[in-house]
Protein backbone atom coordinates (compact mmCIF):
# COMPACT_ATOMS: atom_id res chain seq x y z
CA UNK A 1 0.00 0.00 0.00
CA UNK A 2 1.61 3.66 -1.32
CA UNK A 3 -1.14 5.61 0.06
CA UNK A 4 -4.76 5.26 1.77
CA UNK A 5 -7.74 7.44 2.86
CA UNK A 6 -7.33 9.71 0.01
CA UNK A 7 -11.10 11.28 -1.25
CA UNK A 8 -10.45 12.45 -4.53
CA UNK A 9 -9.72 10.72 -7.53
CA UNK A 10 -5.52 11.37 -8.44
CA UNK A 11 -2.79 10.90 -6.50
CA UNK A 12 1.11 11.85 -6.90
CA UNK A 13 3.64 8.92 -5.77
CA UNK A 14 7.32 10.94 -5.19
CA UNK A 15 10.46 9.92 -4.33
CA UNK A 16 11.11 7.23 -6.92
CA UNK A 17 14.03 5.90 -8.92
CA UNK A 18 14.85 7.04 -12.48
CA UNK A 19 14.39 4.70 -15.50
CA UNK A 20 12.07 2.63 -13.27
CA UNK A 21 8.64 1.39 -14.19
CA UNK A 22 6.04 1.09 -11.22
CA UNK A 23 2.79 -0.53 -11.30
CA UNK A 24 -0.31 0.17 -9.45
CA UNK A 25 -3.99 -1.14 -8.57
CA UNK A 26 -6.57 1.07 -6.97
CA UNK A 27 -9.42 0.07 -4.39
CA UNK A 28 -12.49 1.92 -3.25
CA UNK A 29 -13.98 1.93 0.57
CA UNK A 30 -17.01 2.51 1.47
CA UNK A 31 -18.74 1.93 5.63
CA UNK A 32 -19.43 -2.04 4.75
CA UNK A 33 -15.83 -2.91 3.36
CA UNK A 34 -13.02 -2.54 0.03
CA UNK A 35 -13.55 -3.45 -3.14
CA UNK A 36 -12.05 -5.62 -5.44
CA UNK A 37 -8.59 -4.20 -7.51
CA UNK A 38 -8.99 -2.34 -10.46
CA UNK A 39 -7.39 -2.73 -13.56
CA UNK A 40 -3.43 -2.52 -13.48
CA UNK A 41 -1.81 0.25 -14.76
CA UNK A 42 2.12 1.04 -15.11
CA UNK A 43 4.87 3.84 -16.02
CA UNK A 44 8.56 4.22 -16.33
CA UNK A 45 9.84 7.22 -14.48
CA UNK A 46 12.28 9.48 -16.88
CA UNK A 47 15.76 9.48 -16.97
CA UNK A 48 17.83 11.92 -15.21
CA UNK A 49 18.46 15.05 -16.75
CA UNK A 50 21.20 17.75 -16.23
CA UNK A 51 18.63 20.72 -17.24
CA UNK A 52 16.15 21.55 -19.35
CA UNK A 53 16.10 21.86 -22.51
CA UNK A 54 16.18 25.74 -24.13
CA UNK A 55 17.32 24.89 -27.84
CA UNK A 56 18.15 21.26 -29.41
CA UNK A 57 19.46 21.67 -33.11
CA UNK A 58 20.15 18.71 -35.01
CA UNK A 59 23.00 20.17 -37.41
CA UNK A 60 22.57 19.32 -41.11
CA UNK A 61 19.02 17.69 -40.43
CA UNK A 62 15.41 18.23 -40.11
CA UNK A 63 13.40 18.60 -36.98
CA UNK A 64 13.30 15.26 -35.07
CA UNK A 65 11.48 13.99 -32.61
CA UNK A 66 12.63 12.04 -29.22
CA UNK A 67 8.95 10.24 -29.21
CA UNK A 68 11.06 7.12 -30.09
CA UNK A 69 13.91 8.24 -27.74
CA UNK A 70 16.63 10.53 -27.21
CA UNK A 71 16.82 13.32 -24.30
CA UNK A 72 14.88 16.00 -26.09
CA UNK A 73 13.43 16.84 -29.24
CA UNK A 74 15.48 18.27 -31.62
CA UNK A 75 14.44 21.33 -34.09
CA UNK A 76 15.91 21.67 -38.22
CA UNK A 77 19.51 22.86 -38.35
CA UNK A 78 19.62 26.92 -37.35
CA UNK A 79 22.13 29.40 -35.93
CA UNK A 80 25.08 28.85 -38.21
CA UNK A 81 27.57 29.91 -40.45
CA UNK A 82 29.61 27.99 -42.96
CA UNK A 83 29.98 24.41 -43.18
CA UNK A 84 27.53 21.46 -45.29
CA UNK A 85 25.54 18.99 -44.23
CA UNK A 86 25.83 15.31 -44.97
CA UNK A 87 23.45 12.40 -44.21
CA UNK A 88 23.39 8.36 -43.90
CA UNK A 89 20.84 5.99 -43.49
CA UNK A 90 23.34 3.40 -41.61
CA UNK A 91 21.60 2.29 -38.33
CA UNK A 92 23.29 4.31 -35.77
CA UNK A 93 24.77 2.52 -32.13
CA UNK A 94 23.63 4.60 -29.36
CA UNK A 95 25.89 2.96 -26.15
CA UNK A 96 24.33 2.23 -23.00
CA UNK A 97 26.52 4.30 -20.88
CA UNK A 98 25.49 7.10 -21.90
CA UNK A 99 21.73 6.32 -22.91
CA UNK A 100 19.99 8.85 -20.98
CA UNK A 101 22.07 11.88 -22.77
CA UNK A 102 21.98 10.80 -26.37
CA UNK A 103 19.81 12.77 -28.98
CA UNK A 104 17.09 10.65 -31.20
CA UNK A 105 19.07 8.19 -33.58
CA UNK A 106 18.01 10.12 -36.52
CA UNK A 107 19.77 13.18 -35.28
CA UNK A 108 23.23 11.25 -35.93
CA UNK A 109 22.35 9.64 -38.76
CA UNK A 110 22.90 13.72 -40.48
CA UNK A 111 25.70 15.95 -39.46
CA UNK A 112 27.14 19.33 -40.76
CA UNK A 113 31.00 19.61 -41.72
CA UNK A 114 33.56 22.17 -42.44
CA UNK A 115 34.75 25.13 -40.66
CA UNK A 116 30.94 25.72 -38.88
CA UNK A 117 30.31 28.71 -36.22
CA UNK A 118 26.80 28.40 -34.40
CA UNK A 119 25.71 31.65 -32.02
CA UNK A 120 22.99 30.65 -29.99
CA UNK A 121 20.67 34.20 -29.08
CA UNK A 122 18.21 34.58 -26.53
CA UNK A 123 20.17 33.48 -23.71
CA UNK A 124 20.32 35.54 -20.42
CA UNK A 125 23.67 37.44 -19.85
CA UNK A 126 25.82 36.11 -17.64
CA UNK A 127 23.65 33.50 -16.88
CA UNK A 128 25.57 29.38 -16.75
CA UNK A 129 24.42 26.88 -19.31
CA UNK A 130 24.84 23.28 -20.17
CA UNK A 131 26.55 22.70 -23.68
CA UNK A 132 25.30 19.10 -24.72
CA UNK A 133 27.43 18.43 -28.25
CA UNK A 134 26.57 15.08 -30.23
CA UNK A 135 28.84 13.46 -32.32
CA UNK A 136 28.96 9.84 -34.88
CA UNK A 137 31.70 9.32 -37.48
CA UNK A 138 29.87 8.73 -40.73
CA UNK A 139 32.88 8.63 -43.17
CA UNK A 140 36.00 7.26 -41.89
CA UNK A 141 36.14 4.30 -40.33
CA UNK A 142 39.49 3.86 -38.61
CA UNK A 143 41.20 6.24 -36.13
CA UNK A 144 43.22 8.81 -36.99
CA UNK A 145 41.54 10.00 -40.54
CA UNK A 146 39.60 12.92 -38.44
CA UNK A 147 41.03 15.35 -36.12
CA UNK A 148 39.31 18.84 -35.11
CA UNK A 149 38.89 21.35 -32.44
CA UNK A 150 36.16 22.78 -31.01
CA UNK A 151 35.75 26.21 -29.02
CA UNK A 152 33.09 27.62 -26.66
CA UNK A 153 32.80 31.21 -26.21
CA UNK A 154 36.21 31.82 -27.36
CA UNK A 155 37.62 28.62 -25.29
CA UNK A 156 38.69 25.67 -26.96
CA UNK A 157 37.40 22.89 -25.24
CA UNK A 158 38.33 19.56 -27.50
CA UNK A 159 41.19 20.07 -29.34
CA UNK A 160 42.19 17.52 -32.27
CA UNK A 161 39.12 15.76 -31.33
CA UNK A 162 38.88 12.34 -32.85
CA UNK A 163 35.31 11.00 -32.88
CA UNK A 164 36.11 7.24 -34.01
CA UNK A 165 39.17 7.03 -31.73
CA UNK A 166 36.59 8.59 -28.94
CA UNK A 167 33.11 5.86 -29.97
CA UNK A 168 35.61 2.84 -30.67
CA UNK A 169 33.93 2.46 -33.99
CA UNK A 170 31.61 4.42 -36.87
CA UNK A 171 28.40 4.95 -36.83
CA UNK A 172 28.08 5.11 -32.99
CA UNK A 173 26.79 8.01 -31.01
CA UNK A 174 29.23 10.32 -29.12
CA UNK A 175 28.24 12.50 -26.08
CA UNK A 176 30.57 15.75 -25.09
CA UNK A 177 29.46 17.74 -22.21
CA UNK A 178 30.69 21.15 -20.89
CA UNK A 179 29.26 24.04 -19.11
CA UNK A 180 29.21 28.13 -20.40
CA UNK A 181 28.50 31.13 -19.63
CA UNK A 182 25.90 33.26 -22.26
CA UNK A 183 28.44 36.86 -23.38
CA UNK A 184 26.92 39.93 -22.65
CA UNK A 185 25.03 40.06 -25.62
CA UNK A 186 23.25 37.01 -24.16
CA UNK A 187 25.18 34.27 -26.82
CA UNK A 188 26.82 31.08 -26.65
CA UNK A 189 29.37 31.12 -30.08
CA UNK A 190 30.32 27.27 -30.40
CA UNK A 191 33.29 27.55 -33.07
CA UNK A 192 34.12 24.15 -35.10
CA UNK A 193 37.71 24.56 -36.75
CA UNK A 194 40.04 22.29 -38.52
CA UNK A 195 42.64 20.70 -36.70
CA UNK A 196 45.44 17.95 -37.38
CA UNK A 197 43.64 15.85 -40.03
CA UNK A 198 40.70 16.13 -42.32
CA UNK A 199 37.45 18.82 -41.21
CA UNK A 200 35.30 18.57 -38.47
CA UNK A 201 31.91 17.04 -38.26
CA UNK A 202 29.09 17.49 -35.65
CA UNK A 203 25.64 15.92 -35.66
CA UNK A 204 23.59 18.12 -32.98
CA UNK A 205 23.96 20.95 -30.52
CA UNK A 206 22.03 21.09 -26.93
CA UNK A 207 21.96 24.36 -24.84
CA UNK A 208 20.23 23.06 -21.48
CA UNK A 209 19.29 25.15 -18.33
CA UNK A 210 21.50 24.99 -15.85
CA UNK A 211 20.55 21.98 -13.21
CA UNK A 212 17.87 22.54 -11.05
CA UNK A 213 17.31 19.67 -8.58
CA UNK A 214 15.83 19.93 -4.97
CA UNK A 215 18.23 20.53 -2.32
CA UNK A 216 15.72 21.62 0.65
CA UNK A 217 13.43 20.24 2.49
CA UNK A 218 9.68 22.34 2.60
CA UNK A 219 9.03 24.77 5.64
CA UNK A 220 6.06 23.69 7.64
CA UNK A 221 2.62 24.09 6.47
CA UNK A 222 0.57 26.86 8.14
CA UNK A 223 -3.06 27.68 8.58
CA UNK A 224 -4.48 24.29 9.45
CA UNK A 225 -7.91 24.19 10.76
CA UNK A 226 -9.96 21.60 11.67
CA UNK A 227 -13.79 21.88 11.56
CA UNK A 228 -16.43 19.59 12.44
CA UNK A 229 -18.58 18.00 9.77
CA UNK A 230 -20.80 15.46 11.45
CA UNK A 231 -21.43 12.95 14.00
CA UNK A 232 -18.50 10.47 11.53
CA UNK A 233 -16.01 13.23 9.66
CA UNK A 234 -13.97 16.58 10.43
CA UNK A 235 -12.85 18.48 7.46
CA UNK A 236 -9.03 19.85 7.33
CA UNK A 237 -8.20 22.89 5.05
CA UNK A 238 -4.11 24.63 4.95
CA UNK A 239 -2.51 26.82 3.35
CA UNK A 240 -0.41 25.72 0.43
CA UNK A 241 3.64 25.45 1.11
CA UNK A 242 5.89 27.93 -0.63
CA UNK A 243 8.47 25.55 -2.12
CA UNK A 244 11.94 26.16 -1.59
CA UNK A 245 14.31 27.16 -4.94
CA UNK A 246 14.19 24.69 -7.48
CA UNK A 247 11.79 22.71 -5.72
CA UNK A 248 7.70 21.89 -6.40
CA UNK A 249 5.69 21.01 -3.02
CA UNK A 250 4.63 16.95 -4.55
CA UNK A 251 2.05 16.53 -1.80
CA UNK A 252 0.99 16.83 2.06
CA UNK A 253 1.13 13.84 4.45
CA UNK A 254 -1.99 14.32 6.93
CA UNK A 255 -1.39 12.93 10.92
CA UNK A 256 -4.02 12.63 13.06
CA UNK A 257 -5.88 10.74 16.14
CA UNK A 258 -6.99 10.55 19.37
CA UNK A 259 -4.29 11.79 21.22
CA UNK A 260 -2.35 15.34 21.01
CA UNK A 261 0.65 15.43 18.69
CA UNK A 262 -0.21 12.67 16.69
CA UNK A 263 2.07 10.61 14.67
CA UNK A 264 0.28 7.75 12.84
CA UNK A 265 -0.25 8.79 9.34
CA UNK A 266 -3.81 9.09 8.51
CA UNK A 267 -3.53 10.06 4.55
CA UNK A 268 -0.51 11.00 2.33
CA UNK A 269 0.02 11.68 -1.43
CA UNK A 270 -2.53 14.24 -0.88
CA UNK A 271 -2.07 17.06 -3.65
CA UNK A 272 -4.61 19.75 -2.51
CA UNK A 273 -4.73 21.55 0.63
CA UNK A 274 -8.15 19.65 1.85
CA UNK A 275 -8.80 16.67 3.58
CA UNK A 276 -12.25 15.03 4.91
CA UNK A 277 -11.19 12.65 8.01
CA UNK A 278 -14.01 10.30 7.91
CA UNK A 279 -15.60 7.31 9.67
CA UNK A 280 -14.66 8.92 13.10
CA UNK A 281 -16.60 8.39 16.42
CA UNK A 282 -19.22 10.81 17.36
CA UNK A 283 -18.38 13.59 20.46
CA UNK A 284 -15.14 12.99 20.08
CA UNK A 285 -12.01 14.86 20.22
CA UNK A 286 -9.72 14.54 17.19
CA UNK A 287 -6.02 15.95 16.78
CA UNK A 288 -4.01 16.91 13.76
CA UNK A 289 -0.76 17.51 12.10
CA UNK A 290 0.38 18.44 8.35
CA UNK A 291 3.30 18.22 6.87
CA UNK A 292 4.80 18.73 3.26
CA UNK A 293 6.67 17.10 0.85
CA UNK A 294 9.17 17.67 -2.07
CA UNK A 295 12.04 15.85 -3.77
CA UNK A 296 14.54 16.37 -0.95
CA UNK A 297 12.38 15.14 1.76
CA UNK A 298 9.10 15.78 4.45
CA UNK A 299 8.85 19.13 6.42
CA UNK A 300 8.48 19.45 10.23
CA UNK A 301 4.86 19.63 11.01
CA UNK A 302 2.20 22.40 11.19
CA UNK A 303 0.79 23.39 14.57
CA UNK A 304 -1.91 20.86 15.23
CA UNK A 305 -5.62 21.68 15.17
CA UNK A 306 -8.26 19.90 16.79
CA UNK A 307 -11.56 19.38 16.55
CA UNK A 308 -14.83 17.46 18.36
CA UNK A 309 -17.19 15.19 16.08
CA UNK A 310 -21.20 16.23 16.99
CA UNK A 311 -22.92 13.77 18.87
CA UNK A 312 -24.94 11.37 16.83
CA UNK A 313 -28.12 12.20 15.34
CA UNK A 314 -31.74 10.98 15.65
CA UNK A 315 -32.49 9.14 12.33
CA UNK A 316 -35.16 6.95 13.61
CA UNK A 317 -38.93 7.71 15.32
CA UNK A 318 -39.57 5.64 18.09
CA UNK A 319 -41.51 2.48 18.33
CA UNK A 320 -45.49 2.29 19.79
CA UNK A 321 -45.50 2.54 23.30
CA UNK A 322 -46.96 -0.44 25.27
CA UNK A 323 -48.43 -1.97 27.97
CA UNK A 324 -51.30 1.33 27.87
CA UNK A 325 -54.52 0.69 30.64
CA UNK A 326 -57.01 3.06 31.04
CA UNK A 327 -58.67 2.79 34.68
CA UNK A 328 -61.55 5.03 36.03
CA UNK A 329 -60.36 6.86 39.02
CA UNK A 330 -63.85 8.86 39.70
CA UNK A 331 -67.42 9.38 37.86
CA UNK A 332 -65.00 12.01 35.63
CA UNK A 333 -61.93 11.24 35.81
CA UNK A 334 -59.97 7.96 34.06
CA UNK A 335 -56.04 7.34 35.00
CA UNK A 336 -53.45 6.55 31.76
CA UNK A 337 -50.77 4.50 32.40
CA UNK A 338 -48.12 3.20 29.83
CA UNK A 339 -44.74 1.19 29.15
CA UNK A 340 -41.43 3.74 28.77
CA UNK A 341 -40.33 3.65 25.22
CA UNK A 342 -36.45 2.47 24.47
CA UNK A 343 -35.15 5.02 22.42
CA UNK A 344 -33.51 4.37 19.11
CA UNK A 345 -29.85 4.34 18.63
CA UNK A 346 -28.86 8.11 19.28
CA UNK A 347 -32.30 9.15 20.04
CA UNK A 348 -34.29 10.15 23.21
CA UNK A 349 -37.67 10.38 23.88
CA UNK A 350 -38.81 13.68 24.54
CA UNK A 351 -42.46 13.34 25.37
CA UNK A 352 -45.82 11.48 24.73
CA UNK A 353 -48.85 12.62 23.29
CA UNK A 354 -52.33 11.07 23.86
CA UNK A 355 -54.93 10.95 22.07
CA UNK A 356 -58.46 10.47 23.16
CA UNK A 357 -62.46 10.66 22.77
CA UNK A 358 -65.89 8.50 22.89
CA UNK A 359 -65.56 7.16 19.93
CA UNK A 360 -63.01 4.06 19.36
CA UNK A 361 -59.50 5.16 17.44
CA UNK A 362 -59.40 8.79 18.44
CA UNK A 363 -57.42 11.43 16.68
CA UNK A 364 -57.98 14.16 19.05
CA UNK A 365 -54.97 14.94 20.94
CA UNK A 366 -55.69 15.70 24.39
CA UNK A 367 -52.64 16.46 26.07
CA UNK A 368 -48.76 16.63 24.96
CA UNK A 369 -45.63 17.11 26.20
CA UNK A 370 -46.47 14.22 29.05
CA UNK A 371 -43.33 12.41 29.87
CA UNK A 372 -44.82 9.09 30.73
CA UNK A 373 -48.19 9.12 32.72
CA UNK A 374 -51.40 10.91 32.39
CA UNK A 375 -53.50 10.49 35.14
CA UNK A 376 -57.23 12.26 35.79
CA UNK A 377 -58.91 12.77 32.43
CA UNK A 378 -61.90 14.38 33.09
CA UNK A 379 -64.89 12.71 31.91
CA UNK A 380 -66.72 15.44 30.37
CA UNK A 381 -65.39 19.18 29.39
CA UNK A 382 -64.59 21.93 31.89
CA UNK A 383 -67.95 24.52 31.39
CA UNK A 384 -70.44 21.93 30.69
CA UNK A 385 -72.99 22.09 33.65
CA UNK A 386 -74.53 18.77 32.98
CA UNK A 387 -71.71 16.69 32.90
CA UNK A 388 -70.25 18.20 36.04
CA UNK A 389 -73.10 18.51 37.79
CA UNK A 390 -72.77 15.78 39.97
CA UNK A 391 -68.60 16.08 39.78
CA UNK A 392 -67.09 17.14 43.50
CA UNK A 393 -66.65 20.37 42.36
CA UNK A 394 -68.96 23.23 40.05
CA UNK A 395 -67.72 25.31 37.44
CA UNK A 396 -71.02 26.50 36.01
CA UNK A 397 -70.16 30.03 36.66
CA UNK A 398 -72.97 30.29 39.51
CA UNK A 399 -73.16 30.08 43.30
CA UNK A 400 -74.67 26.68 42.94
CA UNK A 401 -75.04 23.94 40.35
CA UNK A 402 -78.28 22.86 40.99
CA UNK A 403 -80.11 19.99 42.88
Amino acid sequence: MVASGLTGTTYSNTGLSASTTYYYIVKAVDAYGTSAASAQAQATTQAPSSGSSIVSINAGGPAESNSGGGDNSFVADEDYTGGGPYSVTDTITIPASISTTTAPAAVYQSARQGTTTYTIPNLTAGTSYTVRLHFAELYFSAAGNREFDVAINGTTVLTNFDIYATAGANYTAVVEQFTATANSSGDIVIAYTNGAKDQPMFNGIEILGSSTSCSAVPSAPTGLTATTSSSSAIGLNWSAVTPPANCTISSYTVYGGTTANPNTVIASGVTGTTYSNTGLVASTTYYYVVKAVDADGTSAASAQAQATTSAASCTTVPSAPTGLTATASSSTAIGLSWSAVTPPANCSISSYTVYGGTTANPTTVIASGRRRHFGSVGAGQRGDASRWRHGVRCNCGRRSCGK
